[in-house]
């Protein structure tokens, strides 16, 4: 495998196992030792022995739950996040992470990160130690915090805050104060430092809603929510913050409080905006109101000025948010415009910054009719239906919206039009060579979704995104579902970007992977 031999020398030390054969009247702790000792024996046996990968990755969840110790998890360790096996890798960072043993895990992760200094070893242990349900020690991660890879310093800083360390390390309050070149780690400090002590960090938090990078100011919405505080008041002042993102982050947290100052801002943004933030504003105005006027800023001005000073929102989740966005007189009826729009499957495509992500792996190819649909027009393939689905879509999209199409396989390709890649202009032409593009591509069986994701989930001329497969990940960086699924979750959380997923002819796992990646990415999904 070509592994470093600092990582050679941490295997080699970790797996020496006490004799086998207890005894006759051994002391029982040392027989429950050597017991535990030839269980993992058997186990490497079997992992030596097996046929394929999907046995080995049996043999691993069984050393992690069956057995559980330190030495068994030692054992998983040396197929953590393999660069040379995916499949085996990610699975083997969700064995590491099964195991019900926090002492154990603990115990080896301190181990890992003492010893161990290839960057991908060190995210993947921090990956498991987040996931896990065992009780852990999160102190454990303390040298990461200084680590020069920033990724790794990002995951350790995401363990803080989901594992709400009991007392505060000192490194994380100077790094939420650090120097702006690195705001992705002031961001994740500043919410790391809410989360382990909320009064300690509340003056930072309040600062932070004026600082220059908009991921701080994002960061100082989501701490204040995440402790209780007056996040209304936050939320609402940010529906006009000069970033796009910054003003969908706050979209979410009013939502979520309904504060009713919040509600002449929200009317002002449907006037103002185009695209994902104006069809945000409709929804949360409708969620809020009980009312649906659409995009007619006039209907909700003069509800507005008949209500506005006694209006008291719905609770959330009470009797009258069952109504949500339904008219209850004539009066609420006047102006009604449902938002409506191009569509792109059951999708209505409001957003102006779109992203289409086209599977053309090779199981793509095959014949597939639709349920509820007549194959009486000739049959076609399953590429060749989200061929056309996407060039219906494109031609109707109103002139001005930007969209980037990339396709995938064994990993990503942009499709590129007058010299562009990504953010491109719509017109007729560029739907007909889209088509073109998109039926070209020869087949390859491995499917590589989180590669695709990677390159558009964060891009500014993205925030919207349309994914459209037949089945599970097989290919990329990261190719287990519930690893991507934690990784957009991390990811969305700044960029604010919306991913929506269509399975079309998808078995039962693949349409289940894809409703929890419209979930993590705070999307839709819809099966074909």
């Amino acid at each position: 495998m070509g592994r470093p031999s600092t990582r050679r020398a941490f295997v080699a030390a970790a797996l020496v196992l006490p004799s086998v054969g207890a005894a006759v009247g051994a002391h029982p702790l040392q027989s429950d030792r050597n017991r535990a000792a030839e269980e993992l024996r058997k186990l490497e046996e079997r992992y030596r022995t097996a046929k394929n990968d999907r046995d080995r990755v049996d043999v691993l969840f069984d050393a992690a739950k069956q057995l559980g110790t330190a030495d068994a998890l030692r054992f998983i360790l040396k197929e953590v996040d393999q660069p040379t096996n995916a499949y085996l890798g990610d699975r083997a960072i969700a064995a590491f992470a099964s195991t019900a043993n926090g002492p154990a895990l603990s115990e080896v992760a301190k181990e890992a990160f003492a010893t161990i200094q290839e960057p991908r070893i060190r995210r993947a242990v921090l990956e498991a130690l987040i996931s896990t349900k065992a009780p852990i020690t999160t102190e454990v991660a303390l040298p990461c915090l200084g680590d020069t890879d920033l990724e790794t310093k990002l995951l350790a800083l995401e363990l803080f805050l989901q594992k709400k360390a009991a007392k505060l390390p000192l490194e994380i309050p100077k790094l939420a104060g650090g120097s702006g070149k690195e705001d992705k780690v002031r961001a994740m400090a500043l919410l790391a430092w809410s989360a382990c002590d909320p009064t300690g960090a509340a003056k930072a938090v309040a600062a932070a809603a004026k600082d220059k990078s908009s991921r701080v100011r994002i960061a100082s919405l989501l701490a204040l929510e995440s402790s209780g505080g007056a996040v209304g008041d936050r939320a609402t002042a940010f529906l006009t913050d000069a970033d796009r993102r910054v003003r969908l982050a706050a979209l979410s947290a009013v939502q979520k409080v309904r504060p009713a100052s919040a509600v002449p801002r929200l009317i002002e943004l449907v006037g103002k905006e185009e695209g994902r933030v104006r069809e945000r504003a409709v929804s949360v105005l409708q969620e809020m109101t009980q009312r649906n006027f659409g995009t007619d800023v006039a209907a909700w001005t003069r509800w507005w000025e008949q209500v506005g000073p006694n209006f008291v929102p719905p609770a959330v989740g009470g009797a009258t948010d069952k109504r949500k966005g339904k008219s209850e007189d004539a009066a609420s009826r006047e102006g009604t415009r449902v938002v409506e729009g191009p569509r792109y499957y059951e999708f209505v495509v409001a957003s102006d910054r779109v992203a289409f992500l086209v599977d053309v792996s090779g199981s793509m190819r095959a014949e597939y009719t639709p349920p509820g649909e007549t194959s009486a027009g000739g049959s076609r393939t399953k590429l060749e239906q989200a061929a056309r689905a996407l060039r219906e879509c494109l031609l109707a999209l109103p002139k001005g919206t930007k969209v980037t199409i990339l396709v995938f396989n064994n990993g990503p390709l942009r499709f590129r039009f007058n010299g562009k890649d990504t953010g491109l202009d719509v017109d007729a032409k560029l739907a007909e060579e889209a088509y073109r593009f998109v039926v070209s591509i020869g087949a390859n069986n491995a499917t590589n979704i989180n590669d695709s994701l990677e390159l558009v989930i964060e891009d500014p001329e993205v925030d919207t995104v349309y994914l459209l497969t037949d089945g599970e990940p097989s290919a990329g960086r990261r190719n287990l579902g519930s690893r991507i699924c934690d990784w957009v979750r991390r990811t969305i959380r700044f960029a604010r970007t919306e991913i929506n997923t269509v399975g079309l002819g998808a078995d039962p796992r693949g349409t289940e992977f894809l409703k929890r990646l419209a979930e993590a990415g705070e999307g839709k999904a819809v099966s074909r």
